[in-house]
């Protein structure tokens, strides 16, 4: 049976039951952290539909964690050594390391250092919610990363990438040999260049080869992605529900 789900987006909370039922709350999209009553209310609706199992994944969208990306360094082999170059990384986008859970993707040799940080505040918060109500986190992922992992095997060798929309904007996951490289993030709200619709058409010329580019959510394919959607996603009026989905 798939895992019941908490994912917290840029502007919405939505839950879902292991039976596949699903909520969304309405969240602040600027806010920092979620409106503590809507944690509550969408943990207490997974307590009611959980039966026995106590089990739920927390997932992040691409706006409430950052991306971190850093070349190899010839010589650099420790993971003590790898963490450093990471966190400066990450202060030299202004943010405080130390209000951040840097998760690193171990680099092939010779190959970037990608790592995701997640804020320590919203991770509490959300585990915090969901220990009230008598339920416990399996696991707290970008959702970037929980659709690398189930999605990315399927993917070809070599680089692709796997886009997915989110109720604020349209992440795509740059993969090499089915690991993510980096992670890019388009606003629903831009215009001209930096629309929707440039970045997919930029993206198609990209990745031209066979199965080289992939949109996760069928029933949610922009224009210039059609004929590349997977087969992930039941068809749900809301993507981020599809998303779920493809990922449970």
């Amino acid at each position: 049976m798939a895992t019941a789900s908490l994912y917290i987006a840029g502007a919405h909370l939505y839950a879902r039951a292991a039976d596949s039922e699903a909520l969304q709350l309405p969240l602040g999209a600027t806010a920092d952290a979620p409106d503590p009553a809507a944690l509550a209310e969408a943990a207490g609706w997974l307590r009611s539909r959980q039966g026995r199992a106590k089990d739920v994944d927390l997932l992040l969208s691409s706006t409430r964690v950052r991306f971190v990306g850093v070349p190899w360094v010839m010589g650099t082999f420790s993971g003590a050594a790898i963490r450093r170059q990471a966190e400066q990384a990450l202060a030299a986008t202004g943010a405080d390391p130390a209000g951040y859970e840097l998760r690193i993707q171990w680099p092939r040799y010779g190959c970037p250092v990608f790592a995701v940080a997640y804020p320590r505040q919203l991770l509490a918060g959300a585990a915090e919610a969901i220990a009230a109500a008598g339920l416990g986190v399996r696991r707290s992922l970008a959702t970037a990363v929980a659709t690398a992992t189930r999605v990315g095997p399927q993917m070809p060798e070599g680089p692709s990438l796997l886009c997915f929309a989110e109720d604020d904007g349209i992440t795509g996951i740059h993969l090499d040999d089915g690991l993510i490289a980096d992670v890019e993030w388009v606003s629903h709200a831009g215009s001209g260049l930096d629309s929707v619709d440039v970045w997919c058409r930029r993206k198609r010329l990209e990745y031209p080869g066979e199965g080289q580019l992939r949109w996760l959510q069928p029933a949610h394919c922009p224009p210039p992605f059609e004929g590349h959607a997977t087969s992930q996603a039941n068809g749900s009026p809301s993507a981020c529900i599809d998303l779920l989905e493809a990922v449970a």
